[in-house]
């Protein structure tokens, strides 16, 4: 995720500069701005893992629920099947 991310800082790195070439004060603005939102950026990342993993959670739940629907398909053929045989026997 950071090798990712550097390239975003490499270019608030080059926004920055040529920002201050045209107005200091707003570059300094920026900067000031930026660890405010690093923490955000760093709680936002925090929230979404906790997120992640009860979405995994659930989607296992999900799947073994649909494994255990398939694999419960034959017996309810064959549960009808033993239920007609019956009924055409009457």
């Amino acid at each position: 995720m950071w090798s990712r991310m550097f390239g975003d800082f490499l270019i608030g790195a080059v926004v920055f500069v040529g920002l201050a070439s045209i107005n200091f004060k707003l570059a300094i603005m920026m900067a000031v701005s930026v660890p405010i939102a690093l923490i955000f950026l760093y709680l936002t990342i925090k929230k979404s893992e906790r997120i992640e993993n009860h979405n995994n959670s659930a989607l296992l739940d999900m799947v073994s629920l649909f494994v255990e629907y398939v694999r419960g398909i034959p017996v309810l053929k064959s549960f009808f099947q033993t239920i007609r045989a019956w009924i055409m026997s009457l």
